[in-house]
């Protein structure tokens, strides 16, 4: 009768288990379906024959930070060819300045009525994500030109977008901030990840003092906000290090909103590539947006630096930031985020590829680098 009772127990245990695998494998499938899907989708609205990537709803205009986001979901989506037109688009279009930055805004010049360079400034955050992009190419496709302009990349971030500050190499916002009096700094464009690869390609630099001081501006930066958020923007005071508000058009920025939630999946990458105490640690000091998540079961667009409101409206760039976030601190509430939220969004326009607004090439990008996280889908190679 034991032995019985045994065998049943066994079966039961081998049944679930199977189960389990049948259910992780078709949550994956899923997961690469919706990631392929999109992809396909974003080139066919968002990315010409030629490689450019066009913001439809900013006057048509192309940034370096849309470059480097194609190049990088390209490498991730094994999509070889999407990746060498965007690449030679970027490389002949806004390699303006003189070095091997790139300049950041490309459009149609109302007054030359050409279709050109409209900003020659770098923004750090684009360069840096271009040479993570031909870094990670190369170590999937192993094409030594890849090396070789990665390399040529970072050798001009640390020549013209860090600052020394006693001591300390401190990424500045772009190169149009490194020779400002306070320079300027944006905390989602801190890289962590990225830079702890790069010191496999340029070990001369001191990126270890680059992790540093991107988690000490991090946490520094969320003492500016009474419910422990990072800035959209601030600044580095030269003499004492001091991370301090920053005027910007007049008004002192400190809010929480389209830059800032940034900072929430960069460091979530770096969590779990890599493990990265205090990027557990600064998650779990936003307790403020996973309260309020849980008290109203919605995510606001926008937070001042007190708490309050500023814009009500629910985005899906910032669900797909954060949701990565929530899987390390909360999965329960993660699996609703998505399935509630990003996922009904997905089947509410026929899984033809998008989330909300089709248009918006914000959104697009970061519903998908956030789910693509959440799923375990991006690789170092």
């Amino acid at each position: 009768m034991r032995k019985n009772s045994l065998l049943v127990l066994i079966a039961t245990v081998l049944l679930w288990q199977s189960m389990a695998k049948s259910i992780s494998a078709s949550s994956n499938q899923d997961f690469d379906k919706i990631l392929s899907t999109s992809w396909q989708a974003y080139k066919r609205q968002f990315i010409q024959a030629d490689g450019r990537v066009i913001d439809w709803t900013n006057n048509k205009i192309t940034t370096s930070e849309g470059q480097s986001y194609a190049l990088l979901r390209a490498v991730w989506m094994n999509d070889r060819q999407t990746f060498d037109t965007t690449l030679k688009w970027t490389y002949e279009n806004l390699r303006a300045r003189g070095d091997n930055l790139f300049s950041w805004k490309w459009g149609l010049n109302s007054t030359t009525q050409k279709w050109e360079v409209l900003d020659k400034s770098a923004a750090s955050d684009a360069d840096q994500d271009i040479a993570l992009a031909l870094l990670l190419a190369y170590r999937r496709w192993h094409q030594r030109e890849m090396l070789a302009q990665a390399r040529a990349i970072i050798a001009d971030i640390w020549n013209a977008e860090i600052v020394e500050i006693n001591g300390q190499p401190y990424l500045v916002a772009g190169d149009w901030a490194k020779s400002m009096p306070a320079p300027a700094l944006n905390p989602s464009y801190f890289a962590p990840y990225a830079y702890r690869l790069f010191a496999e390609i340029a070990p001369e630099r001191d990126w270890n003092g680059l992790i540093d001081s991107s988690y000490r501006v991090l946490e520094e930066s969320t003492k500016l906000s009474n419910v422990n958020l990072p800035p959209d923007w601030c600044s580095i005071n030269r003499e004492t290090g001091a991370i301090e508000p920053i005027q910007l058009n007049g008004e002192v920025s400190g809010d929480y909103s389209y830059d800032a939630w940034r900072a929430m999946w960069r460091v979530s990458l770096d969590a779990i590539w890599y493990d990265e105490p205090r990027a557990k640690n600064f998650i779990k000091r936003a307790k403020f947006i996973f309260d309020f998540w849980r008290k109203h079961e919605h995510l606001a667009e926008a937070f001042t630096k007190d708490g309050a409101v500023r814009s009500d409206v629910e985005s899906i760039a910032a669900l797909g930031v954060h949701l990565p976030a929530f899987s390390i601190i909360d999965k329960k509430t993660a699996k609703r985020i998505y399935e509630e939220r990003l996922l009904a969004s997905y089947r509410r326009l026929g899984e033809r590829g998008f989330w909300g607004n089709p248009n918006d090439y914000y959104g697009q990008n970061w519903a998908w680098f956030g789910i693509a996280l959440y799923a375990g889908a991006l690789n170092r190679f």
